[in-house]
């Protein structure tokens, strides 16, 4: 079997998203936005409505570990955290970006 590509393992991840019971409702967050694969995210991050993953960064996790990714760049998008706290994000983006990743990471 081949290996699959980074961006062939998004969509496979995605579909699973949306065909389990307990995750389905995540659909319509995921399918908003474009998603892209860069060279040169270190990570993941999304703009409150596009995701891009690094390739890398996919390449490293397993698909448990890039759902939870997944999953928590939707958390994102559907909590509104760019423009919510946009004028925090301003003052101090590094403490705004980790409030926010550890409300998500504990609801996953």
């Amino acid at each position: 079997m081949a290996k699959l590509t980074a961006e062939q393992r998004l969509e496979r991840v995605h579909m699973k998203i949306m065909q389990d019971k307990n995750l389905c409702l995540f659909s319509g967050v995921i399918m908003v936005g474009d998603v892209k694969v860069s060279d040169t995210v270190p990570t993941a991050c999304t703009n409150g409505r596009d995701v891009i993953y690094g390739r890398e960064f996919v390449e490293s996790l397993d698909d448990g570990e890039l759902m939870f990714v997944v999953l928590h760049e939707a958390m994102h998008k559907a909590y509104r955290h760019i423009t919510i706290y946009e004028h925090l994000r301003k003052e101090s983006p590094d403490i705004v970006g980790l409030a926010a990743d550890y409300v998500i990471n504990l609801e996953i």
